[in-house]
């Protein structure tokens, strides 16, 4: 994985998506995802290279509903300035995605089908001062990983 993000690449967590049979909130929240992770290098005088994430955990205090839209905001544990903000488009059948550091967007994806959507939402990985941890089995245990190793098709900011 290392490698991958060395060589221009990135390393996709696909999250679960909440299931409805879940109980409490799930049938309301179905369909979106428990997080929204982003992947990256922190580098460290002396020593190798390490994978840090930055994962937002649903908030489900922020969903809405109306006839056209459902959307809800990511936020971080412990609360920063970042926040993703998802939104699934009801006839169009398309999601968008925005990442946020305070209110100014830092990048946005759309896409029809859910884990290609969260791919080019992330593959540009973490901004330079976004709060991180070491990626760990924790940061992954509810997503799938996927190793990109070609260059991303978005400009980064």
């Amino acid at each position: 994985m290392i490698d991958a993000i060395r060589a221009g690449g990135f390393v996709c967590l696909l999250p679960q998506v909440i299931e409805p049979s879940w109980g409490g909130p799930a049938p309301l929240l179905a369909g979106f995802p428990l997080n929204v992770s982003f992947t990256g290098l922190q580098s460290h005088i002396r020593q190798r290279p390490r994978l840090v994430v930055a994962s937002y955990w649903f908030d489900p205090t922020t969903y809405r509903e109306d006839g056209d839209v459902r959307a809800m905001s990511y936020r971080p544990n412990p609360p920063t300035a970042y926040r993703v903000e998802l939104i699934y488009w009801k006839k169009k059948g398309q999601w968008e995605g925005r990442k946020y550091r305070a209110n100014q967007p830092l990048l946005t994806a759309n896409g029809s089908e859910l884990q290609r959507f969260i791919v080019q939402l992330t593959q540009c990985g973490i901004s330079p001062d976004e709060p991180t941890r070491a990626m760990t089995r924790e940061s992954t245990a509810s997503a799938g990983v996927f190793v990109f190793e070609s260059e991303p098709t978005v400009a980064c900011i």
